[in-house]
């Protein structure tokens, strides 16, 4: 492998990082959501700090679970509610995740 395809594997490992940070991000960035997660006594800036540690393995798997549930909500086979139930209990296991690291 040249330095070249080195290079190129490395910004594409770091692109797709940083898409899943901001497809992860999103999902908790409403103010719904960070109203949801302080009503469960889980700071939202701690889930953020938290997802940013995430390994790229974690992160890709959180963010493919994100694009789902905005399918789902889309689609209507979520409501709100039920979206931000998903919600809090996905951001409470990103930081036991981080926690029992």
């Amino acid at each position: 492998m040249s330095q070249a395809d080195i290079h190129k594997e490395l910004v594409n490992a770091v692109q797709t990082r940083r898409q899943n940070l901001e497809k992860t991000r999103r999902l908790f960035s409403s103010d719904e959501t960070r109203k949801a997660l302080e009503a469960a006594k889980i700071s939202p800036e701690k889930v953020d700090v938290a997802v940013s540690t995430l390994s790229d393995e974690e992160l890709a798997r959180l963010a493919s679970r994100a694009d789902k549930l905005d399918q789902d909500f889309a689609a209507g086979r979520l409501s709100d509610r039920d979206l931000l139930i998903v919600l809090v209990g996905i951001a409470a296991l990103v930081l036991i995740i981080v926690a029992v690291r």
